[in-house]
Formats: C-alpha cells, sequence, structure tokens
C-alpha cells in the first residue's frame, strides 16, 4: 500500500504483538516501522495530519497494487507514489462509465429504480475484484476463481454492456481443461482444483455461448470450440455411467441417466449426492454445445449434441418426478439422495 501523500507517522506489529487498533484507540502508533511475520497476520498504520476549515475538504490518496504475486521492489513503489492521485480516480471513474455506463434502464420510480443502481454498483465491484482476467468473489480472502462464479458473473457484466470481462475469463480458464474434457471446478495461483463438482462442465460451455450470444464474435466461438466438443463429450461419458442394467433397477432408477454424484455444493463435501444443479448445467451446456456447432457448421455433431440433450432432459425430468412422489413432495429436491419428507397439510374440516 503506497500512500501518494507521505506519512506524518507509521508503525507496525506482528500478530504477536497486540492488535493494531488498540494503538489507535490511545492516540498513538507502534514505534517500530518494519515487521516481519511468519504467521502472516502482520497489522500497520499509517497517520496524516490534517487540518480543515470549514467547509473545506482534503483528499488522501494510496496507490494499493492488488492482485499481485509476489512483492513489488523499490523501483515499482517509487512510480506509484509519483502518481497524480486525483487524476487517476478521474481515470478510474472514466474507465469505470465506459465499462458499466452504456445501458440504460428505463424503469418506474422507487425500487425498481433503486434495484437497477444497485445492479450497477455491483457490476462495477465484480470488474474491481477481477485479478487480471480471473473473476473473484470477493477482494480478499476468495484469492481462487470458479468457473460457476465467472461465467455467471460474466453473464452479469454482459447486460450491463461490458462484452469484454467474460470472453477473457472464459479464454484464461477453458485451457485448464483436461484432455479428457473435465473442467475444473476453480482455478488459484498454484493450478486447477480437481475437486469433483460435475456442474462445471456445462457452467463452461454455458460462458462461451453467452458471450457469443451478445457479442456475435464467431472467432471467439472457433477458438473455444475444441473445449466446448470436449466438455459435451465428457458429459455424455459420465451420463453413460449411470445408464447401466445396475440403474434400471427400482432402487436406483431415480439416478438413471443423471450425471454421477459430486460435491458441487458445500453442504455436499462430506456426502456426494446425485446433485439436480450439475444436471440442469450439464442440459444447459448440451443444448449450448448443439447450437454452437450448428453455427460452426458441423450439422452431424449438432443433431448428435441436440439428440442428447432432449434424451438427458426427459430423463432429469423423470428423476425429479420419481423422487417427489416417492417422498411426497411439494417441491423440486436438491438431489436424489438428501431429501426431507414434509407432509402435505391436511384440510381443516
Amino acid at each position: 500500500m503506497v500512500p501518494l501523500q507521505k506519512a506524518h507517522a507509521f508503525g507496525t506489529l506482528a500478530f504477536h504483538q497486540g492488535s493494531i487498533t488498540d494503538f489507535i484507540a490511545e492516540g498513538r502508533l507502534p514505534t517500530q516501522t518494519a515487521v516481519r511475520d511468519d504467521f502472516g497476520f502482520a497489522s500497520a498504520a499509517m497517520r496524516f495530519d490534517v487540518t480543515l476549515q470549514p467547509g473545506k475538504d482534503h483528499d488522501l490518496y494510496l496507490a494499493v497494487p492488488f492482485g499481485f504475486s509476489r512483492m513489488i521492489d523499490t523501483d515499482d513503489r517509487h512510480v506509484m507514489a509519483a502518481l497524480d492521485g486525483a487524476a487517476q480516480f478521474e481515470e478510474a471513474v472514466r474507465v469505470m462509465h465506459q465499462r458499466t455506463g452504456t445501458v440504460t434502464y428505463r424503469v418506474p420510480e422507487g425500487m425498481a429504480q433503486e434495484a437497477a443502481r444497485t445492479f450497477r454498483t455491483a457490476a462495477g465491484q465484480i470488474l474491481i475484484n477481477r485479478n487480471g482476467p480471473a473473476f473473484q468473489p470477493g477482494p480478499r480472502r476468495y484469492t481462487r476463481s470458479w468457473v460457476r462464479d465467472g461465467v455467471i458473473m460474466g453473464a452479469a457484466l454482459l447486460r450491463i454492456g461490458d462484452y469484454e470481462a467474460l470472453p477473457e475469463f472464459v479464454r484464461w480458464y477453458a485451457p485448464n481443461q483436461r484432455e479428457d474434457g473435465f473442467v475444473p471446478c476453480c482455478v488459484d495461483r498454484s493450478g486447477p482444483d480437481w475437486l469433483v463438482e460435475h456442474d462445471s462442465h456445462g457452467q463452461l460451455i454455458y460462458g462461451v455461448m453467452e458471450s457469443f450470444r451478445f457479442t456475435g464474435d464467431r472467432d471467439f466461438l472457433l477458438e473455444m470450440w475444441p473445449y466446448v466438443r470436449k466438455a459435451a463429450r465428457f458429459i455424455e461419458l459420465l451420463r453413460s455411467q449411470r445408464m447401466t442394467p445396475e440403474y434400471q433397477t427400482p432402487e436406483k432408477l431415480a439416478r438413471y441417466g443423471l450425471l454421477p454424484e459430486s460435491a458441487s455444493h458445500e453442504g455436499y463435501l462430506s456426502h456426494p449426492v446425485h446433485a439436480y444443479w450439475d444436471d440442469f448445467w450439464a442440459l444447459r451446456g448440451l443444448k449450448d454445445a448443439a447450437t454452437m456447432a450448428a453455427e460452426l457448421g458441423h450439422p452431424d455433431e449438432a443433431r448428435d449434441f441436440s439428440a442428447l440433450a432432449y434424451a438427458f432432459r426427459d430423463t432429469l425430468c423423470d428423476s425429479i418426478n420419481r423422487v417427489i412422489a416417492d417422498k411426497g413432495l411439494h417441491y423440486v429436491p436438491g438431489s436424489v439422495e438428501w431429501r426431507t419428507t414434509i407432509p402435505r397439510p391436511r384440510p381443516t374440516l
């Protein structure tokens, strides 16, 4: 964190030395100005002495180089310290307006206008939290990029008028795909995470096609087609594992034709299940793969993926209806295995 105006005082503490907020509450700072904390929880504070006349204001600017995978060197710090904070702020406002201000929403007064403004603010936050092309769910703790979050946040940005972020994310993420077509659930600086989460395959396909639906960039579609084809074929392979005679028995028929168990939800980590979340994303992906194949002049694969999507839809609907009937539910369950029996209310006579 580089102040663009020199601080009048600075102090820092290692984690075991206490909380710096206690010093601040007493109107002072620690005397040490350098620290190394192997635990990773060092803290520091800067003090700026400012005298304000009535009705006046004074801006302080800090350069915060988020996203660096290494410590910035002395030359970098000197360059940052020489920046004009006001000019940098104006440039940031200009870029943000360019990325999120091209779409106008005409909605009724009141809550609808508030919702539109909130959406625009959220879109700006998505862009701020990016690490290069990598979408991240938050600014600090979430230093990984999930494909599910990425394509959903990218789809939101498309609707605010930003046609760059989602294609950039997909181009960055897709090469992490395994040769057999498996799409990792998330990627960080150490590489892909191979936890079995089967929603990711359909989500990558959706991210590609959603970009094309808004941009019409056929070159992008052509570039991403090899990844899409492999992901769609991997979905087909996964589904075939639940189409054996074993899954045609009464005990396992609700699982027939679905994707295998996965942990695509935190609640499923201890006990992976046949999650309908995975299946709905796979269905979306297969439909998009069929549309993409037709657009790129692959009629045989377009028919193949389309037929697969329709067949998958039928087994998915059959499974959901079977679970609802077996358990007497009045809602769509999240999975085949984890479902709660909630009796229907009886009418009062």
